[in-house]
């Protein structure tokens, strides 16, 4: 391949450099945290990404992030495995929220789901199998600081 900026050999240890991480990467899943993000509006599931990073960085966690906007994909991405931790809006697209996490809990999967509402209950989202509930206030400090404790709570614990 030509390349103005290196040479053929430099180009040749790039692409087997690329290739050793890919299968690096491959090895590694265990180290990373799978964190999944539900919520119709792209706005707001940017937002939660934000704080999510901010808080694994701060804490020393290992993470990779994936996000939804249907609670379809949440079931079939959750009942796959391998996942660590969701947050979820109790309101998205083809299957809410709190009906996916009935479907999940009835295939036995018991992945920590925290649904986030500023309509729902926590009622609601307890008795359709949640882990927690997160209302969605106007206080910045006091929503992250809920998702900070789940955080800490579900990846830094021992147990987890």
């Amino acid at each position: 391949m030509n390349n103005r900026f290196f040479s053929s050999r430099e180009m040749q240890d790039l692409k087997q450099t690329a290739l050793l991480h890919c299968l690096l990467l491959k090895k590694m899943p265990a180290y990373y945290k799978k964190i999944i993000v539900v919520d119709e509006n792209v706005g707001i599931r940017l937002e939660l990404v934000i704080i999510l990073k901010q808080i694994c960085e701060n804490k020393k966690v290992f993470y990779n992030l994936e996000g939804f906007a249907d609670g379809k994909s949440l079931v079939a991405r959750i009942l796959r495995g391998n996942c660590d931790l969701v947050f979820t809006d109790s309101q998205v697209l083809e299957l809410s929220s709190l009906e996916a996490i009935a479907q999940i809990r009835q295939a036995g999967n018991k992945t920590p789901i925290y649904v986030f509402s500023g309509s729902s209950s926590a009622i609601e989202a307890e008795k359709a199998g949640a882990t927690g509930y997160i209302s969605k206030t106007k206080s910045y400090d006091k929503y992250h600081g809920k998702i900070e404790a789940a955080v800490i709570k579900h990846l830094l614990s021992p147990a987890s």
